[in-house]
């Protein structure tokens, strides 16, 4: 690993991952490895997007769009 890593070291890495691990850099510079969704991860995030659809969440909004739009996020984020 690179003291430095390029957006084209992640993308080396993500290649010869043979197990589809993700690889991201945050914005301090720290490298974060978490493993590939599987079916418990698939079960988590649709009983979360059922239960935001039941509280009457706008099903085609996302938080991109609010955070683009400048609304503040309905999720806290600390």
């Amino acid at each position: 690993m690179p003291a430095v890593a390029t957006l084209d070291d992640l993308t080396a890495m993500i290649a010869a991952d043979p197990y589809g691990h993700r690889y991201e850099l945050g914005p301090d510079g720290v490298l974060s490895i978490t493993p590939p969704a599987d079916g418990e991860h698939a079960l988590i995030a649709t009983r979360i997007m059922a239960w935001l659809l039941a509280a009457g969440w706008p099903g085609g909004r996302s938080a991109r769009s609010r955070r683009r739009s400048g609304c503040p996020s309905p999720v806290p984020t600390a």
